[in-house]
């Protein structure tokens, strides 16, 4: 007889922590951001910290100055991070930069400089994975 309830209470309890498994972790996630900007401002904070040569080398190449090659792949590679947040910000509908409108003409705009290598980051990355086809 003890056994038959040791054998119940263990069924039940392999039961439960299954259920407990499968479904707990989808729920304690919260959701993506959906603020665009919050995703754009993480991508800029992990673009690679590139040395001069390498940014120069690569704004040659989003003006079209130079070709792609394997240098350049290289580069583009190591900013893999900052292009998958501006990827999923892409898709994001809304986006507020926070900009503090109120100060009229004095109001700083720091991540205009980073929007800008941003840019030539993602542009050369599209010219490189086109380069194949």
């Amino acid at each position: 007889m003890n056994s038959v309830y040791n054998c119940i209470f263990t069924r039940t309890t392999v039961i439960g922590l299954v259920v407990l498994f499968v479904l707990s972790p989808v729920s304690a996630i919260p959701p993506d951001p959906d603020n665009a900007a919050l995703l754009y401002y993480q991508g800029f904070l992990s673009l690679a910290e590139l040395d001069t040569n390498a940014r120069d080398h690569i704004g040659e190449v989003a003006r079209g100055e130079i070709a792609p090659d394997d240098t350049t792949r290289e580069y583009i590679n190591k900013c893999k991070g900052a292009i998958q947040f501006a990827e999923a910000a892409a898709q994001v509908q809304f986006c507020n930069w926070g900009v503090r409108y109120s100060q009229g003409f004095d109001c700083l705009l720091p991540q205009m400089a980073q929007v800008r290598f941003l840019t030539f980051v993602l542009g050369v990355c599209r010219r490189t994975s086109f380069q194949g086809e």
